[in-house]
């Protein structure tokens, strides 16, 4: 199994030029030191539990116990208390 970490300043860095670049208004990012830097270039950030939420609320995904269960099971670390709030909302 090969794991690949988006922890490289690198790669958030690339993302953030991309955005600027095409004028995003949004970007998507998990990793703290990479949303911190996009909010200081003025840019939106949303993570992958937020986009699942938007995708939930729009009836995109019906089962958001199962993906955030898919998610942990391949590694994706999610606290109790926002795991908890991602069912309840």
């Amino acid at each position: 199994m090969k794991i690949v970490s988006n922890s490289s300043p690198l790669i958030f860095l690339s993302a953030i030029a991309l955005a600027i670049k095409q004028n995003a208004d949004l970007i998507l990012l998990d990793d703290l030191a990479g949303r911190r830097a996009a909010v200081a270039y003025g840019i939106e950030v949303m993570g992958t539990l937020g986009l699942l939420k938007v995708m939930y609320r729009k009836d995109l995904i019906n089962n958001m116990k199962y993906v955030l269960d898919e998610l942990q099971k391949h590694g994706f670390w999610i606290s109790t208390d926002l795991y908890s709030k991602m069912l309840k909302d």
